[in-house]
């Protein structure tokens, strides 16, 4: 009987329910996590970078993922790029799909796939462009909240 339960178990663990939408297990920590992305998305999608910001740590940092300062920019500089480009974005479509959610020290990382599309208005014309690849965000605790960090 004991062996039966182990096994019924360890079957269940084995099968855990995804979140919806995405590739990892629906817990309390993963549904925290795709709330901000989902808050993300809309605010993108709306093209709203107040909206975007409100996401984002204080702290705020990226460093272009190589050693050259000259590209690393801080939460100041990331409002102005939104800015800039929201206003030569008339469309945008976004997608993401959370991959893995890992806890580092105090911070969350969060692999996930994305795919956007958005359409571009340029003194030469307009035109969609699009991009999907794989990335990474850094999350971390603000309160009760949590704030993106790093990797938009």
């Amino acid at each position: 009987m004991r062996a039966l339960c182990s096994i019924t178990l360890l079957a269940g663990l084995a099968c855990a329910t995804p979140l919806k939408g995405h590739q990892v297990d629906d817990n309390k920590l993963n549904r925290e996590v795709a709330a901000v992305i989902d808050a993300y998305i809309g605010a993108m999608q709306a093209r709203d970078a107040d909206r975007v910001l409100s996401l984002v740590s204080d702290d705020y940092f990226e460093d272009g993922g190589n050693s050259d300062t000259k590209d690393d920019y801080g939460r100041k500089e990331l409002a102005t790029k939104l800015k800039e480009r929201f206003e030569r974005t008339t469309e945008l479509i976004m997608k993401i799909q959370l991959v893995e959610v890992i806890s580092k020290d105090k911070a969350l990382l969060a692999r996930m796939r994305f795919d956007v599309r958005y359409r571009l208005d340029l003194p030469s014309g307009s035109r969609w462009e699009r991009h999907n690849d794989v990335n990474e965000i850094v999350l971390v605790r603000d309160g009760t909240s949590l704030k993106i960090k790093s990797g938009l």
